[in-house]
């Protein structure tokens, strides 16, 4: 059985470092931290997430529990299933854990990435200085031709053909919010 953190030990166990100049050393991706992370929210039901809502131009910050509304799906899950629905009452509180979440990022995944393959741009949840999402993009074949040079003379090595095959790249696209942006005439 893993060990079961909270969300803010899980975060602190693969914070990223930082280097001389104080910009973040991005980590690479570990399957075994985020799956250690969604196992930390899967069972801190005291968990919130701030959710930013825009109004008439104005921010409105949301706090949403995120694991209870994961744990209200469970528990219908289960109650489908024929469990009782005192016996799934449960399912809501901190003495029921979750002890595995092996196969939710295969299952999370491949949703998010059917769903962009489909020409879907998948919004992340905007947050307080944050507005963002991905996408997949074909890329078709493409041929160039440059000159390679020795980097310690210059010389040239002569000309080189490259030949990228069709391939899909993904995509971000990340804009400032419209609340945190001010027009002035000038």
């Amino acid at each position: 059985m893993a060990q079961i953190l909270t969300v803010e030990e899980a975060l602190a166990s693969m914070q990223a470092k930082k280097n001389k100049k104080g910009d973040i050393i991005i980590n690479r991706f570990n399957k075994r931290n985020f799956n250690t992370l969604m196992l930390a929210l899967a069972n801190d039901i005291d968990f919130t997430s701030e959710f930013a809502r825009i109004k008439n131009g104005d921010v409105d910050l949301e706090e949403v529990m995120v694991t209870k509304k994961f744990r209200k799906w469970c528990k219908r899950l289960v109650e489908k299933m024929g469990i009782d629905k005192s016996e799934s009452e449960r399912i809501m509180t901190s003495e029921f854990t979750i002890d595995n979440i092996d196969g939710i990022y295969e299952f999370f995944t491949e949703a998010v990435y059917l769903y962009m393959k489909a020409g879907n741009r998948f919004d992340l949840p905007s947050k307080k200085g944050f507005q963002g999402g991905i996408y997949l993009k074909d890329i078709p074949e493409k041929e160039t031709v440059s000159e390679s040079k020795n980097p310690q003379t210059g010389e040239s090595l002569g000309k080189y053909k490259r030949k990228k095959k069709a391939h899909t790249e993904l995509k971000s696209r990340s804009t400032t919010p419209g609340y945190l942006t001010e027009k002035y005439k000038i």
